[in-house]
């Protein structure tokens, strides 16, 4: 039967007709027919059983035709199954034991795997992400995820029936989530694990992880925590970085497991992505060293702009800067304009006869301060408010100044030399010097453009120099002005008095401004420029 069917009728499984069945089914009804018409047309004839013979024959080889019959034949031919090695490529293993590490030992065995397993063997080292690349001992990487590892075996081999998984890691795990091995997949293999490890205990004092927020509001602080672990009820240093500069330090005192955290205040005050680097000391005896620092990358966005407005009492131009600011979806404006002072504290007056609340100058000027990115003092003068604090609460703000904060001062009958800023740490930060005799002048004038106020954004009322110019000679003149002594050196008039001298003999500064370390300073010796809206308006 072989040399008819033309194949081995031991491998023969199924037989399947090719054709519909309503076909074959029809062709069985035309031959049963056909036969049945010659045998009425034959009848009483010599040799018809023989002839009807034939015909039957010829009838069932033509259905047959028809129905196109197939053998299907199965013939199994065997093959070796894929075997897949996975290994632990983190800093981990390289600690050495008798002069060898956990990585050399670990392909010691993948040698032998290659050597003693049948079929194909392939071998992925994962840290972060899978590679065939084999790493040096000196250049293994920082984090280790044995369930991502083994998820990614899982997609690689997504659809393929493994001989094995083969994972050859010392099981220190470093993942984030500390419940990601409950989520592992459903591998296409067996799975079997070969754990290094050395028969003495180590010594190793490492960075076990860093939490952040993963991002940071420009100049409003946020943590960094480091988690650390090293000899039992012990200590441990551990520093902040910066460009490679100490930032912070803390000494974090370890518990009974070996375990402890320092947590670090950052203030950022610019926008962007910027790398902290965490570390601790490295001992002699550390198996480990590169596990003992720790870099983070943390991105520093924009939120609103803070701005923190206090005034001495209302006024058209504390109203005015007021409303300009709130239309402003972009600023966060807090503003403090009809004050409690210490007097009507110590009056008769109990504080629930009070309409007004207390100034919270203390909190503001100490705990606060940082988180705004701007402070205005319009028409205030301190003396009545700070007191005794007067030293401590400008000096911390001329020294939020000097960290980058910026600082506005706005004329009046409560500002400048008229609100007894002379020799205080608000007049270091000026642009202006104080100290003048005639302290103020009720007369009117326009204010003119300087050189430096005709390129300065500050200044500019249209898109090109010639118009902004122009708009500044049609706006309505000012009801008067707070004189100063003198300018800086290393300040920028940009509006002056168009004759007054100033007590160097130079054109009076009306508006001028000063970079103050990393901070900004403006003064604007006026208190009507609320004039210059309405004519807008």
């Amino acid at each position: 039967m072989e040399w008819l069917l033309g194949v081995n009728i031991e491998t023969v499984h199924a037989l399947e007709w090719a054709s519909p069945t309503w076909k074959v089914f029809l062709g069985i009804a035309l031959v049963a027919l056909s036969l049945l018409g010659l045998w009425r047309g034959r009848r009483g004839m010599p040799k018809v059983g023989l002839e009807m013979l034939l015909w039957s024959i010829i009838g069932v080889v033509l259905v047959s035709m028809n129905a196109e019959p197939t053998l299907i034949s199965e013939v199994g031919t065997p093959a070796d199954g894929k075997t897949v090695v996975l290994v632990d490529a983190s800093a981990s293993m390289s600690v050495e034991s008798n002069g060898n590490s956990r990585f050399d030992r670990a392909q010691d065995i993948v040698r032998r795997l290659q050597k003693d397993v049948t079929g194909d063997v392939e071998v992925w080292y994962f840290d972060g992400s899978l590679t065939q690349s084999v790493p040096s001992v000196v250049n293994l990487g920082h984090q280790t995820d044995l369930a991502q590892g083994l998820r990614s075996v899982y997609d690689r081999y997504l659809g393929q029936d493994l001989q094995g998984v083969i994972l050859i890691t010392d099981g220190i795990d470093r993942s984030v989530l500390e419940d990601s091995m409950g989520s592992l997949p459903v591998l296409p293999g067996p799975l079997s694990v070969i754990q290094m490890h050395e028969q003495s205990p180590i010594y190793d004092e490492s960075i076990v992880r860093v939490d952040t927020g993963g991002f940071a509001f420009q100049r409003l602080n946020f943590e960094v925590t480091a988690h650390v672990r090293g000899t039992p009820n012990e200590t441990l240093t551990v520093k902040l970085r910066k460009s490679n500069n100490v930032v912070n330090e803390k000494t974090v005192s370890l518990d009974s497991t070996g375990s402890g955290k320092a947590t670090f205040m950052i203030r950022p005050l610019e926008v962007g992505r910027f790398a902290w680097d965490v570390e601790i000391p490295v001992d002699a005896r550390d198996v480990v060293p590169s596990n003992n620092y720790f870099p983070v990358v943390i991105k520093v966005v924009r939120d609103e702009v803070r701005v923190l407005q206090v005034c001495g009492s209302p006024s058209y131009d504390q109203k005015f800067l007021r409303l300009f600011l709130k239309e402003d979806p972009s600023v966060d404006l807090i503003s403090f304009f009809i004050l409690r002072t210490h007097d009507d504290l110590s009056s008769n007056w109990s504080s629930d006869e009070l309409s007004l609340i207390a100034f919270p100058y203390e909190k503001l000027f100490t705990e606060e301060l940082e988180t705004f990115d701007l402070v205005i003092f319009q028409n205030f003068n301190y003396q009545p408010f700070f007191t005794y604090q007067s030293e401590e609460l400008l000096g911390n703000i001329a020294q939020y100044v000097r960290g980058g904060g910026g600082f506005v001062m706005i004329g009046g009958d409560r500002s400048f030399d008229l609100g007894e800023y002379g020799n205080t740490a608000i007049e270091d930060i000026l642009p202006v010097n104080l100290g003048t005799l005639e302290q103020s002048s009720e007369e009117g004038f326009v204010p003119t453009l300087t050189e430096s106020g005709k390129v300065h954004p500050l200044t500019q009322l249209s898109s090109t120099t010639e118009e902004s110019q122009f708009a500044w000679t049609q706006l309505p003149s000012m009801d008067g002005y707070n004189r100063i002594a003198s300018v800086k050196s290393d300040a920028a008039t940009l509006l002056q008095h168009p004759t007054a001298k100033d007590d160097a003999g130079k054109p009076l500064s009306i508006l001028s401004v000063r970079e103050v370390e990393k901070g900004r300073v403006m003064a604007l010796n006026v208190d009507s420029s609320w004039r210059w809206s309405y004519s807008e308006a």
